[in-house]
Order: C-alpha cells, then structure tokens, then sequence
C-alpha cells in the first residue's frame, strides 16, 4: 500500500497530515485498529460505544462539529497535525509544554474565563503562551512605554508618582518634592531671576507682618521689606541698619 506521507489534505478547514493521513489509511484500508470511525455526536457517545475508555490512536468522526478527532493520550485533538486544548478551564502554564503534544501554533481555550491563547514556545518546562485579545481591545489601552495622549477626566483612587526630577518646561506637572524644596520654610528665593528666597507671612500686628528679604540666623537683613500695621494703620516699611523704616519716613 502507498505511503500518503507527502500529501497534505483539507478536509473542514483543518489539515490533515501525513502521520493523520497514513493512520487513517492503516485504519479503513489496511484494517488496522478499530474497523469504523463513527459517526459520533461526541467524546462520550464514541467512548460509550467503545465500552471502554478511550486509548492513544482512537478516532472518530464527530457528527456534531464535522471533524474527525484523535485521541492521543491524553486528550482528544482535530486531526489537523496540531494538538489544540478547546476544553480547558483554566489558563495554560509553562508547563503545558511539547510533553503534552503541544506544538508552536496550537491553541488553548479557557471556557471558563471565556479566554484564548496561542502557544508561541512549547519548549519543555518553559511553554509560552500568547493571550489572544481583538485589536480594538488593546487600542484603548494604555502602554507601559512610548507617548499617548489620553483624552476625558481620569479619576485616580491614589495620588499618582512623578519622576523624581524637577520639572522642567511647560505643562509639565510638578511634585511635592519640588515644591517643598523651593517654597518650604527652611528655603526661599529672592525675585531676582536666579534664585529665590522665601516669602514669610505673619499676621498683621505691630510685631509683625508679610516680608520680603533675606535672613540671616532668623533676624531679617538690611534691606528686607515688609507690609505691617503700625500704630492701626497699615504701613509698608524697609529696615535700615537694624530699624524698620515706614514709608512715608522715607520721604517716598
């Protein structure tokens, strides 16, 4: 009898080939293993007319799907030369390997988390699958890496983390860190373009006030500026050699 090893053969949108083709040949032509195929509505109406569990090499054509399966030892697969899990209830895991009979383009459905994947590495002990999502799905998706523009109101459950850098152009959003460092208490800045030196508010009294300067170990320098009440009425001053000096004693 003729070896059908390099024919490929399509039958239902599934390939059938050559190891599938010869044992299906071995079966209805040269009367090897079970005399008939079926047909079968299932896995179970085939296995309850066996009578007995199914073992490697059963097939059977498959009434109901029109496809004929095989059982290879562990499960039953199409006969389509690749070993696809359509049954599973869980996800695939590394090892769901080449051990399995699992090949690089097999197929692995969880019909309990309604989910699909592709085997992409069938390497023993270190399988890797591929979930399979649409197009669509992954599109409104934001990426772990390169630029994207997200669009409407984002509500976060926790204050979102920055780079622990300083801003450094337009828009871009300053953190705690930055702000604290130039507007805490312990730091300042002075309005002349390169640096700054902090703005101290107090209230409004006699001994106090909104000031303007430098400091040199908690006392304010010559030169230093401040808005205060004096005498009930508000006075706008700047301390010279060691005095606070309203306005209008200036002659301004």
């Amino acid at each position: 009898m003729a070896d059908y090893t390099t024919i490929p053969i399509r039958r239902n949108d599934q390939y059938m080939t050559a190891a599938w083709f010869n044992t299906l040949r071995q079966m209805l032509i040269d009367g090897e293993g079970v005399s008939s195929i079926g047909p079968f509505a299932d896995e179970a109406a085939y296995i309850a007319a066996k009578g007995s569990a199914a073992a490697q090499g059963d097939v059977f054509f498959n009434s109901t799907d029109l496809v004929v399966q095989i059982y290879n030892g562990t499960g039953w697969q199409l006969m389509s030369g690749l070993y696809n899990n359509t049954e599973a209830t869980t996800a695939p895991t590394a090892s769901n390997d080449d051990s399995e009979g699992y090949e690089v383009g097999s197929l692995w459905m969880d019909v309990t988390a309604d989910a699909a994947y592709i085997m992409l590495d069938a390497s023993t002990g270190a399988a890797i699958w591929q979930e399979i999502v649409k197009k669509s799905y992954v599109d409104t998706k934001v990426s772990l890496t390169g630029a994207q523009y997200v669009d409407g109101v984002k509500a976060f459950s926790s204050f979102p983390l920055l780079p622990a850098i300083y801003p450094t152009t337009m828009y871009q959003a300053a953190h705690k860190g930055y702000i604290d460092d130039k507007f805490g208490t312990g730091t300042g800045h002075d309005h002349d373009g390169s640096d700054s030196k902090r703005v101290v508010a107090e209230s409004l009294d006699s001994s106090g006030g909104i000031y303007i300067g430098t400091q040199t170990a908690s006392v304010w320098d010559n030169g230093a500026w401040r808005l205060s009440i004096v005498g009930g009425t508000l006075a706008f001053q700047k301390k010279i050699t060691g005095t606070w000096v309203t306005q209008s004693d200036m002659g301004v």
